[in-house]
Formats: structure tokens, sequence, C-alpha cells
């Protein structure tokens, strides 16, 4: 019975369980309990010298905050650099603001959005208000669960795949810039854009005189 519980020491790591939503497919595994590693060495500021930082090392100061996840000084001297990364950038790059804009509409249209701002209140501790709650509910729940049904699922799914790959592309931005705060790639990137554009235009205007 152990190894179908989750314990750390697991010798089985599958957990017996595969979930899915219609669209995506879960597959649960149990965690290895971590084992203590006593070789780690753990160093100090005082284990380095302002020469050896400057010349061998890319030091970054790091200040996460409230309106930005991240506000950072990368590099010393007149090399450095401010880089940050502000929380309506975050949901960008999660693709959330995107969908929600689409999910609104999309409410708006099918009359769900008047359901929604005419749900009671389900934060009392009366009875006769919760009643009216639970009523209301259910007497909108399938049009609710037709609505959130599967065919949401590969949205949800899209929007875990931003969640997983939006703090990689911070680390990146953090680390190595990124076009935003490096000119030169800027402009490569513009340039690429610019001739992807033209080559759109020019296959346009092909179709169209193969029409005439």
């Amino acid at each position: 019975m152990d190894d179908l519980t989750p314990n750390e020491n697991n010798k089985i790591l599958f957990g017996n369980t595969i979930k899915s939503d219609g669209f995506s497919v879960d597959f649960v595994f149990y965690r290895k309990k971590r084992m203590n590693n006593d070789s780690d060495v753990e160093l100090t500021l005082e284990d380095f010298s302002y020469e050896e930082v400057h010349n061998q090392y890319h030091p970054m100061f790091l200040d996460p905050g409230r309106k930005s996840l991240f506000t950072a000084v990368v590099g010393v001297a007149s090399a450095k650099q401010i880089r940050k990364c502000s929380v309506k950038e975050y949901y960008h790059l999660t693709g959330s603001t995107v969908y929600s804009k689409k999910l609104e509409l999309k409410k708006e249209c099918s009359g769900i959005k008047t359901i929604e701002s005419q749900i009671p209140t389900p934060k009392t501790a009366e009875v006769g208000p919760y009643d009216q709650y639970v009523k209301y509910t259910l007497t909108h729940l399938d049009k609710l669960l037709d609505f959130y049904g599967k065919g949401t699922a590969h949205h949800r799914f899209q929007l875990y795949q931003g969640r997983q790959r939006a703090p990689e592309m911070m680390a990146n931005m953090l680390t190595h810039g990124t076009a935003k705060y490096n000119r030169s790639r800027r402009k490569r990137k513009k340039k690429k854009k610019d001739k992807n554009d033209k080559k759109g235009d020019e296959g346009l205007s092909l179709r169209i005189d193969e029409k005439k």
C-alpha cells in the first residue's frame, strides 16, 4: 500500500492516475525525497573580489516589486543596465490578456455575462440570501456548464503552456536582455519582419494578377 500513496519514498513513481478534460491528458507521478548533498559549497560575498566579479562574472542585483515582477541592475560601473518586467507584461507573455478579451466578447454575445453579473452573493450567514444564490445557480447551471465545457479545454491548455513559458522568457530577458534591451537585436527583428511583410505583399499581388 505504501507504493500506492505519495510518501517521498516510492519505488514506482507513476501514481496510477490519468486525468483528461477532453483535450489534454495529465499523468500523475510521485515526487521522490530530495537527498542532501554534503559536497555542496556555500559561497558568500566576501569570497569574491571586485576585480574578479568585474572580469569573470555577470552580476545582477534583483529587486521584486508590486507593479513589476522584478527590477534588476545588470552589470557594474558604466556598463550596467536596468531591466524589468511588469505584471502587465507577464500576463501578456502568458497569453491571458488576449484570451480574456476574447472570452469577455464571447460571454457578451452568448448572454453569459448577464447571467454571471446577476448571481447573488454566496458570502452570507443568512439562509434566505444563500437560498436565492442556490436557486439562481441551479436555474442557469446548464448554460454555465455548456459555456465552460469541453469547448474551452484547448484554451485552458494553451494558457497552461503560457504559464510554463512565461518564467523562461522572463529569465531569458533578465540574463540575456532579449530584443527589448538589445538595439542590434531589435534592428534584426524589424528587418526580418519587414522582409516577411514584403514577401506577403508580393504573394498577395501575384494571386490578384492570376485572378485577373
